[in-house]
Parts: C-alpha cells; structure tokens; sequence
C-alpha cells in the first residue's frame, strides 16, 4: 500500500509540473487539467454574458489555473508524505506526526522552507 500510494503522489506532482510547463513554455495552448479547468470556466463566464465578468475573465482564468497547479501539488505531496506513518516525524520527539501535522508539513515544505518543527522520516 505505501508504494501504491508513494506512486500516486509522485504521478499527481509528475502531471501537475507536465500541466504546468506545457501551458507556460509551449506555443500549443493549455495543458490536460488546464484546458478542463478552463474550458468550464469558459462556459460559465459565456452564459453569464455581464461586461464587468468578460472584463475580469483573464484574471480569473490566471487565478483559477495557478490554485489548481497549486492544489494538485498540494495533494500529491500530502499523499506521498502520507504513505507511512514514519514518513513526517516531531523534529524533537521523533514521534511519527499525526495526519493534521502532515497536513500542516505539507502545506510548509511547499510555501517556505519551514521551520524545523516536523522533518521526513526514513
């Protein structure tokens, strides 16, 4: 089960950064999760036919494609950093840290480098 769900994790943050690059550097449009993102949004902003929202519609998908890059992440690395309970441990303890402070663990190691509360296990 931990290398299942070690392999998940890393094909989620494999697909995000693929997203990611084809839709920043390539000349070819969105990438997979990008395009479906925003072609909802598309639609949603369409059959709302309001001036003010097609005057925002660029910030919006701006916003909307960079928390789905940001939230895919999210939950690939909190799915790899959950795999085994050794994987997140108390820097001073050494205890295993519970899934709230996996949860809290990810959500450092991805906006700072953190602040040595919680370090990777073995």
């Amino acid at each position: 089960m931990e290398t299942a769900q070690i392999v998940i994790g890393l094909t989620i943050i494999l697909f995000t950064y693929l997203d990611f690059f084809h839709t920043t550097l390539s000349g070819n449009g969105f990438g997979i999760f990008s395009r479906i993102i925003n072609q909802i949004l598309n639609r949603v902003i369409i059959q709302n036919r309001s001036r003010v929202i097609f005057k925002f519609s660029g910030l919006s998908h701006l916003l909307v494609t960079t928390f789905l890059w940001m939230l895919l992440l999210f939950i690939g690395s909190y799915t790899v950093f959950n795999a085994a309970e050794e994987m997140v441990v108390n820097a001073t303890t050494g205890l295993p840290a519970t899934h709230s402070e996996r949860f809290y663990f990810t959500g450092y190691v991805l906006s700072t480098l953190g602040i040595g509360d919680f370090v990777p296990g073995n």
